[in-house]
């Protein structure tokens, strides 16, 4: 489940089946932001962005140490930054999976 499309799903009714079925065609850079979703608040991650867009750029993984330090800051349990990419990859792994093909209904 996508927090975001969840929470547009009122107005987009079927838009998180089709952000999901889209996004599973997309390449990895696509799937970057996904596992920020599972623990960080927003608000942490926007101070996060905020602040790296002030200091300028920097590679992914600093952003994700950026992130967990400010994830702690904000009362938060620790996170290593490693745990984003693995997340990433389970993620994108089981949406990558073949699904079973529909059973008409008869």
């Amino acid at each position: 489940m996508n927090p975001l499309m969840d929470r547009l799903s009122i107005q987009v009714p079927g838009g998180e089946k089709a952000f999901m079925d889209l996004l599973e065609k997309q390449p990895v850079a696509y799937w970057t932001q996904e596992p920020w979703l599972e623990n960080p608040k927003p608000e942490t991650i926007r101070t996060t962005l905020v602040r790296t867009r002030n200091h300028g750029p920097c590679s992914l993984r600093k952003f994700e140490e950026h992130l967990c330090h400010e994830h702690m800051m904000a009362g938060g349990q620790e996170l290593e930054p490693d745990a984003f990419s693995k997340l990433r990859e389970e993620r994108l792994e089981a949406a990558r999976k073949p699904k079973p093909a529909s059973s008409p209904i008869g």
